[in-house]
């Protein structure tokens, strides 16, 4: 049963322990057996119990009255815990629940795999999902226009780099990693695809990332991050409300086209603001952004024209603190598994 929620996508399911809403799985194909109130499910997921491995997603529990209520796990974190373990406790949160409906993956989820041809990965919500701050049109444009071209250009330039028999193995090596170490490696790709990767590669994962920290939020409430990260914020720029003037000073002072981030340092992991310009991405400044807001007029002149205040605004009520901190906690994930990689190599 489908149904919508807080203006997105959901989907209803029964478990052993009742009714629960998985919300904003758009693309995900759903089959349902029964009549409303029999077994609803999403296709290739696996029911137990009524409980999820929730990945970087909400989910909420419906009452009697159909009510949404928080999750609590066994070990009393509720659904906003998910995905905010910092890097001493990585991994942690793949236990928050025993018993496993199924993992939903978010546009940037894949970009540490190496791939013969990338896809561009769903909308995690609707077109019209982010109005009234960013409007339909220019989600369309953006996404099945901008983005779907950067990935296209990315992909045949990886293949033609992958397939050119004029030049050395070794020119070719970094072509057979995933398109987040290209990035990071930038310099080491041939001159000749070099600048293709650099602006499609980039113009790929700076979407996917930007797509992935948003949420719909129609009635413009103010979201605040929590927990560690919060403490990570206040321990570098101060009040939280220092944080959101400087992020907003570089994203106003930003000349032409391009990106504002926040990332962490790979070393310390300590967080700082940084900007791109055009399609760089922040990977090759070796940092490990976890969000990001476009400044490229495409993001917000069919509705803004030349506002980009008002654009920057609006980001900040569509930005989803929660999956903030699921994209910060993937970063300890991935470096986690390349170090156990590099590990198991040397035996």
């Amino acid at each position: 049963m489908q149904s919508e929620y807080g203006g997105a996508s959901s989907y209803v399911i029964e478990g052993d322990e009742g009714l629960w809403d998985l919300c904003v799985v758009r693309g995900t194909s759903t089959s349902s057996t029964g009549s409303t109130g029999g077994t609803h499910g999403l296709h290739n997921t696996k029911v137990e119990g009524g409980l999820h491995k929730v990945g970087l997603r909400s989910i909420v529990k419906l009452d009697k009255s159909n009510s949404p209520s928080p999750v609590v796990a066994e070990d009393g974190s509720s659904q906003a815990d998910v995905g905010k373990k910092r890097k001493h406790q990585t991994g942690s949160h793949e236990n928050l629940f025993k018993r496993s409906l199924a993992e939903v993956t978010l546009p940037y989820e894949g970009i540490e795999e190496r791939r013969d041809e990338y896809r561009l990965g769903d909308l995690p919500y609707k077109s019209d999902g982010l109005e009234p701050h960013i409007d339909c049109a220019t989600v369309e444009v953006h996404y099945n226009g901008h983005h779907t071209a950067y990935t296209k250009k990315m992909n045949a330039a990886l293949s033609q780099w992958r397939d050119d028999q004029e030049i050395s193995k070794q020119e070719k090596r970094l072509a057979e990693e995933s398109i987040l170490e290209i990035l990071r490696n930038i310099k080491d790709v041939p001159e000749k695809y070099r600048k293709a990767i650099q602006n499609n590669g980039g113009g790929f994962v700076n979407h996917n990332i930007y797509w992935s920290v948003l949420a719909p939020n129609p009635t413009g409430e103010e979201r605040r991050p929590r927990d560690d990260l919060l403490d990570d914020i206040e321990d570098v720029f101060g009040r939280y409300e220092d944080f959101v003037g400087y992020f907003t000073e570089k994203a106003m002072t930003l000349f032409g086209s391009g990106y504002v981030w926040l990332s962490r340092q790979a070393d310390d992991s300590r967080l700082v603001i940084s900007s791109t310009s055009n399609q760089d991405s922040v990977l090759s400044d070796g940092l490990n952004p976890i969000l990001v807001i476009d400044l490229w007029e495409h993001a917000y002149y069919l509705k803004h024209q030349n506002r980009r205040a008002q654009h920057i605004s609006d980001w900040w009520r569509l930005l989803d603190w929660e999956r903030v901190s699921g994209l910060d906690a993937w970063w300890d994930d991935i470096t986690e598994a390349t170090h156990d990689e590099h590990v198991h190599s040397d035996f």
